[in-house]
């Protein structure tokens, strides 16, 4: 998932781009107090038994182009 700063946040998947919408780039109903968690509940009660390949937060939004080169670089 990339969230750019206009709002539009797009869904990739194997490096392609299937789904984008303009959900708002409002963030100050944020709660602050939410954890990041990847592949289960913050109570730990759900595994998720699938893999990561890559994971990371960048501090911008990527490029469709740069998420592609992501994929093609592999696991």
């Amino acid at each position: 998932l990339v969230h750019a700063s206009d709002g539009t946040s797009t869904i990739y998947v194997n490096g392609t781009s299937v789904a984008s919408h303009n959900q708002g780039s409002n963030v100050s109903g944020w709660d602050t107090s939410f954890p990041l968690v990847l592949a289960n509940e913050p109570s730990g009660d759900r595994p998720w038994l699938g893999t990561f390949h890559l994971v990371a937060v960048y501090d911008r939004a990527l490029s469709s182009t740069e998420v592609q080169q992501n994929f093609n670089a592999g696991a």
